[in-house]
């Protein structure tokens, strides 16, 4: 009997998990596995948004989620916790601009896929760059990831703009998405920050060496690519 109780105990604690990581009560699309060898896009349609950076997509008939590289939006539903109505306002904004049966065109990163079987992709809607376009709201802060570099320049100077006109999020001084996630899990940085500009290299410990939206992230396990270099 005790076997029994804990089994049901997993198994309800696993789908309250699910329900906040979807934030939606309704039964959720069932989704492919993104493969490194087997590329989806350049076109594909748009079936839901989950939140502010990532979405839903069917292409040849399967289901995929699509993560927006190059961004970070703020959370609305993380361990728990959320960054308010901004995580919010977000997920509208996507929500808006590519609404079900949207045509979009993917532009894939180097990796392809992450480590929770989602796309990693620009997303544009004609000549509309969704990712950009929630920068240049105050709707996300510029996140790049080596090797997805293409338009973290762009992105990074639209954060820059919408931070200096206090736009959106960056009126109220919201935490950057990243730093709200890493201090709600209790993690420390671990990778490497370089500026995008200059190419100077700094380590973990010394990330606001680089101002948010000149920064490019590396992991500490591998090889800086020129002209990247460290400085500290």
């Amino acid at each position: 009997m005790k076997h029994i109780l804990l089994a049901l105990a997993i198994v309800f604690s696993y789908n309250a998990y699910a329900k906040i990581e979807t934030n939606d009560t309704q039964p959720q699309p069932e989704r492919a596995k993104c493969q490194k060898d087997k590329p989806i896009g350049p076109m594909a349609t748009v079936v839901s948004s989950y939140d502010g950076d990532t979405i839903l997509v069917k292409w040849k008939n399967e289901n995929y989620s699509v993560r927006l590289i190059g961004i970070d939006t703020p959370e609305t539903h993380f361990m728990g916790q959320t960054q308010g109505k901004w995580g919010d306002l977000a997920a509208e904004y996507t929500s808006k601009q590519l609404p079900a049966g949207t045509q979009v065109r993917l532009e894939l990163s180097p990796s392809i896929c992450d480590s929770y079987g989602r796309a990693l992709a620009h997303v544009f809607k004609g000549n509309l760059h969704i990712n950009s376009a929630l920068a240049s709201e105050g709707l996300a802060a510029n996140y790049c990831l080596y090797p997805s570099v293409d338009h973290c320049e762009k992105i990074g100077n639209m954060a820059k703009k919408a931070y200096q006109s206090r736009k959106g999020m960056f009126s109220e001084n919201t935490e950057l998405p990243y730093e709200f996630r890493r201090r709600v899990s209790g993690r420390t940085p671990t990778s490497l920050v370089g500026n995008i500009h200059t190419k100077e290299v700094y380590g973990p410990e010394n990330q606001e060496r680089v101002d948010f939206f000149n920064r490019v992230f590396f992991s500490p396990n591998k090889p800086l690519p020129a002209p990247y270099h460290r400085v500290d």
